[in-house]
């Protein structure tokens, strides 16, 4: 089983240590309004633990000690600070905690299938980038950018979280900040993409804040990589995992780049995000919690993003995540089809949505076992949904052999605008790890990405 015991955003700003803001040009600096704000909205981070409130749970965030126990005569949740005792609605709610001159708040709300979760409640609301964030203060000692402890989210309503790190990409600069009172601080410099490069990288970006994952900084040679080989794909008028040492065009860091990345072509840098992230392989690749650098090429229609070999080994997530975040809204019924390797069992279905797995840093991991059930909320119970449970070459077909995965794909389209419950168990190592998510669909009956705009 892989576990964090070391700072998250500390071993984060490492993946592109070698292109950090103290080693580039002069930053340009500045400070943005910083307004108080409360969660109030469930927020998630697949960086960290899940926090569940129930019986016997309890935590701490700088100097409060919480807990949460059932109230023997009225059968509610109860959370407990020293003397202070608070009843948790069944509905959640933002309780207010007593401190040392100030107060701090605790959102719990539940989620789809009526699970409670926890999250610290106090941010304040910033614009950056044409981006509106909040910046949660995830240790509540009153500041809000401390790589480790706080946490990003974007849009005013955003339910999933990634942390502050030392150096953070955001849409086309990457920023450190720091507190200012009612003002935010902050330096930045420009990505190393350029042109339908950088609308790439952008339009990658978007999608992971929106998902509560890490962005992604852009690293300059492997852009020059990527760019070199989306030209070659050009140049022969085909898409290609590799170089001909012997054709036009050829160089050995095309070549790598071809083999490390994501490629489509006859596409926009948007369509080529959005096609991906529909797709059980493909997608997987760009929205794994370890994806924080990469390499961007695009052009005449022809899009390369590494998704290989990018990260350093030290870092490991603390559990597995699974994919579409619990609580997502909006999810498609069903995928865009042409994924190859084909997937499928029966590649002449139209199967719903792909779920799929993260597990370690830099590490292309896959559990020696996986089970897992998938079912849909009716009435007042649950019915079990017919699905294809893969990992490794395990119930895969053929063409998946020597590769490592994870997924949960369904057998039938899924029925929009309902409630779908996953859950199960893996093997990593030697240890069982449990899982258990929950999703809605969205109503578009249209094989179609996912917008991931309504997550704000």
């Amino acid at each position: 089983m892989y576990r964090i015991t070391a700072c998250i955003a500390v071993i984060l700003a490492s993946c592109w240590a070698d292109t950090s803001l103290a080693q580039r040009q002069k930053p340009e600096t500045g400070e943005a309004a910083a307004t108080p704000a409360v969660v109030d909205w469930l927020m998630q981070s697949a960086y960290g633990p899940g926090r569940v409130a129930e019986n016997g749970a309890s935590g701490k965030c700088g100097a409060i000690s919480f807990k949460f126990t059932t109230d023997k005569a009225t059968g509610g949740l109860v959370l407990t600070a020293g003397s202070t005792r608070l009843p948790v609605p069944a509905e959640g709610a933002t309780l207010e905690l007593p401190g040392r001159g100030r107060a701090s708040r605790i959102a719990v709300y539940p989620d789809d299938v009526g699970v409670l979760h926890w999250f610290a409640g106090d941010a304040v609301a910033v614009t950056l980038d044409g981006l509106d964030l909040l910046f949660i203060d995830g240790n509540m000692n009153g500041k809000f950018a401390e790589p480790v402890h706080d946490f990003i989210a974007a849009g005013p309503r955003g339910g999933f979280a990634f942390p502050v790190a030392k150096e953070v990409p955001l849409l086309d600069f990457a920023y450190s900040f720091q507190d200012a009172g009612d003002a935010l601080k902050y330096s930045r410099l420009p990505f190393t993409t350029t042109g339908k490069a950088r609308e790439l990288q952008n339009a990658l970006n978007r999608v992971r804040m929106d998902f509560g994952l890490f962005p992604a900084a852009s690293k300059a040679e492997w852009d020059a990589a990527a760019q070199a080989h989306c030209e070659y794909m050009h140049k022969h008028g085909k898409m290609s995992h590799s170089q001909d040492p012997k054709a036009d065009g050829y160089s050995k860091q095309g070549d790598e780049a071809a083999r490390t990345s994501n490629l489509t072509a006859k596409n926009t840098p948007e369509g080529a995000i959005k096609l991906w992230l529909g797709q059980p392989l493909h997608g997987r690749q760009i929205r794994t919690t370890w994806l924080t650098v990469s390499g961007f090429g695009f052009h005449e229609g022809y899009a390369c993003l590494r998704i290989k070999d990018t990260s350093p080994p030290e870092m490991s997530v603390e559990r597995m995540v699974v994919f579409p975040p619990n609580g997502a809204r909006d999810v498609p019924i069903t995928w865009a089809p042409n994924e190859a390797p084909e997937p499928r069992l029966a590649a002449d279905t139209e199967p719903g949505y792909p779920l799929t797995f993260s597990f370690g840093w830099n590490q292309d991991v896959a559990p020696r076992d996986l089970k897992a059930r998938l079912e849909r909320k009716e009435g007042d119970g649950w019915v079990p949904v017919a699905a294809q449970v893969s990992w490794n070459e395990n119930n895969a077909p053929d063409a998946l052999a020597r590769m490592k995965y994870a997924f949960v794909l369904p057998v039938e389209r899924l029925q929009p605008g309902s409630i779908y419950r996953l859950s199960g168990e893996a093997v990593l190592e030697r240890d069982t790890t449990k899982f258990s998510s929950s999703f809605r669909t969205g109503t578009s009956t249209n094989a179609r990405s996912w917008d991931t705009a309504q997550q704000r």
